[in-house]
C-alpha cells in the first residue's frame, strides 16, 4: 500500500513525539515536519504535483517566513492550480479570535493551540485532533 502524509508546519519539535503514536494509529501514514510556512507551502506543492497531496495539513498560526493565514491560503491556491482535492487542515490558532477564519478556506478546522511547554501533552492531543479528521475522511471515501 502507498505511503499517505500527514504534512506538519513544526517550530516547536513537535513531530517527534507525535511519529510513533501515528505509526500505531496507521503504518501507512508518515508525518513530514517542516520548520516554517514557506517550507510547507513548498512541501505541499511537491506532494501534490506527485499526485499524492497529504490527507492532512497541520498549521500553527504563528511561523516564520509565510503565518500560518497566509500558509493556508497559499495550499489552497496550489491545490486548485494543480487540480488536486482539498486537503483538510487543522488550524493552531495561539490565541482565540473574533472568527474561525478557517471556515473561508473549506475543509478546514481550527483548534486552539495548547502549550509548547508541554510538548508530549500536546503531541498527543493533536494525533486524537488528526486521528478524528482521518476517521471522517475514511467515512467519505477517502483513504
Amino acid at each position: 500500500m502507498t505511503k499517505r502524509h500527514i504534512l506538519m508546519a513544526d517550530p516547536h519539535g513537535l513531530a517527534e513525539f507525535m511519529k510513533p503514536a501515528l505509526a500505531k494509529l496507521n503504518p501507512n501514514l508518515e508525518l513530514l515536519a517542516v520548520a516554517d510556512g514557506a517550507r510547507c507551502i513548498t512541501a505541499h506543492a511537491k506532494l501534490c504535483k506527485a499526485k499524492i497531496p497529504p490527507l492532512v495539513t497541520v498549521i500553527p498560526d504563528e511561523l516564520d517566513l509565510v503565518n500560518g493565514r497566509q500558509a493556508a491560503i497559499t495550499l489552497r491556491t496550489v491545490e486548485r492550480t494543480l487540480g488536486v482535492a482539498a486537503t483538510a487542515i487543522i488550524y493552531l490558532q495561539s490565541e482565540a479570535g473574533d472568527a474561525d477564519e478557517s471556515k473561508q478556506w473549506g475543509r478546514a478546522v481550527a483548534i486552539m493551540q495548547g502549550p509548547v511547554d508541554q510538548p508530549k501533552r500536546e503531541a498527543m492531543r493533536l494525533v486524537k485532533a488528526i486521528a478524528k479528521v482521518l476517521s471522517q475522511l475514511t467515512g467519505r471515501g477517502r483513504k
